[in-house]
């Protein structure tokens, strides 16, 4: 898995000339991570790089949000279809509809492990649904830099910049 810096259009027009390459997180403008068979990550890098991308690798377990996870994405359908599931009583995002989550929750969430995160239509249909404050949780600011990337008008801070600002 890596991130590659290139328009989406054309990100997407190259993966379409392998067999084993995919975007599989569309995380902000410019920066969408792919998963794919180690042997043509190589040649996929070179196309990328060819036509002015730049392609950074990461360290990851599995290619995630692909279709190599279809096996464990049935595994977890299985195991969710046990469960009794309610609606959030607050709106919740899916990574893979980008909308709040309707109709079978378990479907959604299983679907969630072998096709892509939709990140950045998820934070923008967000705004439009009138959110203008983000806080990520954790450590790192990964998300925040996305989010202020994909609209620097809304606030996204840390959880650690939230509590200096708020003195909490």
């Amino acid at each position: 898995t890596e991130i590659c810096r290139f328009a989406t259009e054309a990100l997407l027009e190259i993966c379409g000339r392998y067999s084993g390459v995919w975007a599989v997180n569309f995380n902000c403008p410019g920066q969408i991570t792919v998963s794919g068979l180690a042997s043509q990550m190589e040649e996929f890098s070179a196309d990328i790089k060819a036509q002015g991308g730049r392609m950074i690798p990461l360290k990851v377990s599995g290619a995630f949000h692909s279709p190599f996870m279809k096996e464990a994405a049935l595994a977890f359908e299985k195991e969710l279809s046990a469960a009794q599931l309610s609606k959030p009583a607050l709106p919740l995002y899916s990574d893979l509809t980008a909308k709040p989550y309707e109709g079978d929750p378990a479907s959604l969430l299983s679907s969630q492990i072998c096709n892509p995160v939709q990140w950045e239509a998820l934070i923008r249909n967000m705004i439009s649904d009138g959110m203008d404050q983000f806080i990520e949780i954790g450590p790192g600011k990964t998300l925040t830099n996305m989010i202020r990337k994909i609209d620097p008008s809304v606030k996204a801070c840390t959880i650690q910049e939230y509590m200096e600002e708020t003195g909490c």
